[in-house]
Formats: structure tokens, sequence, C-alpha cells
């Protein structure tokens, strides 16, 4: 008797056993493809941080080398925008002698010559002398920031803002990730398709040693009465 609770028993723990591969294994490619998903978004970010940081940094030298020539100016920042279509806008602004008050001097949208500006960003930038990058989400607009300073003789002649766009970048990205979706629950589904075979199988060939096993251990009991 206590045979044959062993083996329905042993039985039984298989075929659990083999269910539970059979949710564990689609589980853990879930789980794994949502993290590389949540990492590569944050090495996207990065990478593109980094791209507009070099793109600011070269249009800031040339600004600044042409700072006085404010004609050859607007002209160098349409320029800009017109080779490389993610950069949405340039904009030179000059701090005016009041405390936080600053002119749009040249701009890359022509609309905001010539306004007052006052931005709290700028503020950091002219008391510390340093670069500001920001990532911004605005109006489903996704874009980095970058705010550079132009300084010559320790002295902030303008501020340099250049936006550059993500939504290639995220395009592209999203595709991929559309793609690997796609691969990877084709993968789940032949796998679980694949285990419930297995499944299926183990308990054809589980079931019919079980009751042999149990007429054998009837028989031996009857042959000792």
């Amino acid at each position: 008797m206590n045979n044959r609770l062993d083996r329905n028993t042993s039985g039984q723990f298989e075929i659990f056993y083999s269910i539970l591969v059979a949710v564990l294994i689609p589980l853990i490619i879930i789980i794994s493809a949502f993290l590389n998903s949540r990492f590569t978004a944050s090495d996207n970010d990065k990478y593109q941080k980094n791209n507009a940081i070099i793109i600011s940094n070269v249009i800031t030298t040339a600004i600044s080398n042409n700072i006085n020539q404010r004609s050859l100016l607007l002209q160098q920042i349409i320029s800009y925008q017109t080779s490389n279509p993610d950069i949405t806008k340039v904009t030179v602004a000059r701090p005016l002698d009041q405390a936080k008050h600053y002119v749009i001097t040249e701009s890359s949208d022509t609309a905001e010559i010539a306004l007052d500006k006052q931005d709290i960003n700028y503020d950091l930038v002219l008391s510390s002398k340093k670069s500001l990058s920001e990532l911004i989400i605005k109006n489903n607009d996704k874009y980095w920031q970058v705010i550079r300073p132009v300084i010559q003789d320790n002295r902030i002649l303008a501020i340099v803002t250049v936006d550059l766009s993500t939504s290639k970048a995220d395009a592209l990205q999203h595709s991929t990730l559309i793609k690997s979706l796609v691969v990877m629950t084709v993968m789940i589904l032949i796998i679980v398709i694949l285990l419930i075979n297995d499944i299926l199988f183990l308990e054809h060939a589980i079931s019919p040693k079980i009751i042999n096993n149990e007429h054998e251990q009837e028989n031996l009991e009857q042959n000792k009465l």
C-alpha cells in the first residue's frame, strides 16, 4: 500500500514539476525582456544626452568666434538647424545690466528675437559659468536642452541654448522593441506548446506504469494470502 502511494506521489510530483517549468520559463523570458528594455532606454537617453552636449559644444564654439557679428550669427544658427533636422532650436541670449534679465538677440525661431526672457536655468549658468543639460518633455515633444555660456576674458557675453529632439532615436528604439516583443511572443508560444506536449507525454507514460505496478502489488498480496 505504501509503495502504491509513493508511486502515485512521485508521478504527481513529476507532472507538477513539468507544469511549474512550463510557467516559469515564459515568465523568466518576459522579465528578462522587460529589464532589457529598461536598460536599453536608459542607455539611449545617455547616448542622446552626450550627443546633444557634443553638438552644443560645437555650435557654442562657432558662435563664440563670431559673437560680435550678429548678422553672421543668425545665418550660422539657421544653417545649423537646416543641416541637422534633430536640432529644433538654437537661441543666443545676452544678459542685460539688470540681474536675472536677458534678451534674445539671435534665434532659429525668428519670432523670439528681441524678446526679454527670465529663466532660472540661465541664472544657474550665469552664476556657475558652467553648462547645463536637461531632458524636457512638453506637449508630446521630448528633447534635450543644453545651455552653455560664451565666456571671454572671464566674462559671460552670451548664453547659447540648443534643443535637440529625441523623436527619431525614440522611434527607432520603439520599432526595435516591438520587433523584439514579437520574436519573444513567438518563442514563448513555441516553448509553451513543447512543454504542454511534454507534460501530456509524461502523464501518458506514467499512468500505465502506475496501473501495472498497482496490479502487480495486488497480485503479490493475493499470492501471500
